[in-house]
């Protein structure tokens, strides 16, 4: 397996970025969510 080559520095590192990406796509989703059901309750569709 290739990633037990790398340190587990190097693997907390990759872990904690990618985790932060997921948090802010989560968060897009969310506003995008949020605002097309703002727009469907207020009738702007």
């Amino acid at each position: 397996m290739k990633f037990l080559n790398y340190p587990i520095e190097e693997i907390q590192k990759r872990l904690a970025e990618f985790k932060s990406k997921l948090i802010k796509y989560d968060e897009d989703l969310k506003k995008i969510y949020y605002k097309q059901m703002d727009n469907v309750v207020a009738g702007n569709w």
